[in-house]
């Protein structure tokens, strides 16, 4: 249930596997920074083994239970009705339940407060970490400290041998963002916090805001970076290349985000300060390619998830969209005629305008499963791009 609702470092280092090439495989939308190692995590770590083990203890606990046992959190917060983007968080009802249970928390005794997160399950832990990314952006653009603070308590509540802790961890960085916009001591509020927690809840929280300023800055060691966007401030992907970029790629990239979402995908993970694997370009070996990919000013991409409605194996498709700014309009055709020889094993276009360049790629990544968009299809997006493209054209040059 928590993997249709929410992402958690599991979900995307899944796809992270799945749908990008061996030659390349860091370079499909990521998890931002569960796989990245932080001043809290000293030890390497088998991809998926932290939710693994966090889903063993979780049958032990349903086991517990008694197999069935009645949710304490009775909403859940929808992906496909966008409740968890963090550009522009629709409003939930969830949020209203979520912080009255907060403050139920917060009031109750150590004995009652272990009680209260021993009865919720993984699926409304994942509720309770949305909560916190929720309240980042919702507190940036109210300024109102209440929020973060709930947001924390959220936290507080996890058993976090039932979660992969990291998931915590990447709430826990944007609540403590939003805090420092907010307060002139977030340690403080994040101490007081931790007490009400359990005691490796409780650690990873002192940590974190002991922690060095590189390690607690979202865009250095969580994979976010704070935008301005037309609905407020909200947080963006951060991926860690170079980024020198001389138009605003995040503004292109929302904005092509928004053309996607209007079509039959969700735009669900938008980063800047990505990059743009030759392989997907079927020219990895192609020297010039990979001369304007070195020499590039910075990137941006998209990751689309096809809506459930839209086909039956809608989880199958992939759907990407890379978008790098060159050192001039020359190297940006150099890509789109690269971007038009044929490749086997998934469908692309390429727009170029000016210095910027956008790649539009899609294949199914399952066997046996076919894809569910064609080269024409792809088609029905060249236009929408090539506009917007056109109007951050001139920024670039």
């Amino acid at each position: 249930m928590w993997m249709n609702l929410f992402k958690p470092a599991f979900v995307i280092l899944t796809l992270l596997c799945s749908c990008t090439p061996v030659a390349e495989p860091e370079q499909t939308m990521n998890d931002n920074a569960a796989d990245r190692p932080t001043d809290a995590e000293p030890r390497a770590y088998v991809l998926g083994e932290e939710l693994r083990s966090a889903t063993e203890k979780e049958k032990r606990w349903e086991e517990q239970q008694g197999g069935h046992h009645p949710r304490v959190i009775d909403g859940e917060y929808s992906f496909e009705d966008g409740d968890l983007n963090l550009l522009a968080p629709a409003q939930s009802d969830v949020d209203g339940e979520v912080r009255a249970l907060c403050q139920r928390f917060a009031k109750s005794s150590a004995t009652e407060r272990t009680a209260i997160s021993n009865s919720l399950s993984m699926d409304e832990f994942y509720v309770l970490i949305g909560f916190g990314k929720r309240a980042a952006v919702f507190g940036l653009r109210r300024e109102e400290t209440e929020i973060v603070r709930d947001g924390v308590i959220a936290l507080a509540m996890i058993e976090r041998e039932r979660v992969d802790y990291r998931d915590i961890l990447v709430s826990l960085s944007l609540l403590y963002h939003c805090a420092t916009k907010l307060s002139d001591d977030p340690n403080a509020m994040f101490a007081k916090v931790a007490t009400l927690a359990q005691p490796d809840v409780a650690e990873l929280f002192l940590v974190f805001v002991n922690g060095s300023p590189e390690h607690r800055s979202i865009r250095a060691s969580w994979g976010y970076d704070e935008v301005e966007t037309k609905h407020g401030r909200g947080f963006i992907g951060w991926r860690f290349a170079k980024y020198e970029p001389k138009a605003d790629l995040a503004r292109i990239a929302i904005e092509i985000s928004e053309l996607v979402s209007n079509d039959k995908y969700i735009a669900d993970n938008i980063e800047i300060a990505s990059e743009l694997p030759p392989v997907w370009l079927s020219a990895a070996n192609d020297p010039e390619v990979s001369r304007v990919l070195s020499t590039v000013r910075g990137g941006a991409s998209v990751a689309g998830s096809l809506r459930s409605g839209e086909h039956p194996e809608h989880h199958s498709q992939q759907f990407s969209v890379f978008l790098v700014e060159t050192v001039d309009p020359a190297d940006a055709q150099t890509l789109v005629r690269a971007s038009a020889i044929n490749a086997k094993d998934h469908f692309k276009i390429g727009v170029g305008e000016g210095s910027l360049f956008c790649l539009i790629v899609a294949r199914s990544v399952v066997v046996g499963v076919e894809a569910f968009e064609s080269q024409e299809s792809l088609m029905r997006f060249s236009g929408g791009i090539s506009e917007i493209l056109k109007q951050y054209a001139d920024e670039g040059r």
